[in-house]
């Protein structure tokens, strides 16, 4: 079984890792600033280290304030209509005909997250990907020689 998380968990996470680096940076700041009182920094030093470290430290907690604000906000999905869901479902059926078997089971344990059972009904909760994105990979697009069992120099 898969293991879905989705993105508010993702996004509690995210919250905990930030909050985890704005701690290092207050302790940070409070090192230069231990520094300076024992006298081993001057003033100048002082105010070169910190001002960065004030800003990020600004910069973490207007973030977490943000994805803190984000995470009780519902998540927005557009639900199909009937009409495209049999649409899609006479397509699938006739694109998965002539699948092999194994081929098969990859979609359905892709798909599927977990099945419950009763005397009377059976319950298979899954979900389908849907998305109208595609990326173009042409990362080794132009990587050499195009001819075959030719050796060029570069």
């Amino acid at each position: 079984m898969k293991n879905n998380t989705g993105p508010v968990s993702k996004q509690n996470s995210d919250i905990e890792l930030s909050k985890g680096e704005l701690a290092k940076l207050v302790e940070q700041e409070e090192r230069y600033v231990k520094a300076y009182g024992a006298g081993a920094i001057s003033v100048d030093k002082l105010k070169e280290h910190t001002e960065p470290l004030r800003a990020k430290i600004e910069d973490l907690k207007s973030g977490i304030a943000k994805v803190e604000s984000k995470v009780g906000e519902p998540v927005k999905s557009q639900i199909p209509a009937e009409s495209e869901i049999g649409s899609f479902a006479r397509k699938a059926s006739q694109k998965l005909q002539n699948l092999s078997f194994k081929a098969k089971q990859a979609i359905v344990r892709g798909v599927v997250d977990k099945v419950v059972e009763n005397k009377q009904y059976l319950h298979v909760y899954g979900y389908l990907p849907v998305s109208n994105h595609v990326v173009l990979n042409a990362i080794n697009r132009n990587c050499g020689a195009a001819e075959r069992g030719e050796i060029h120099s570069f």
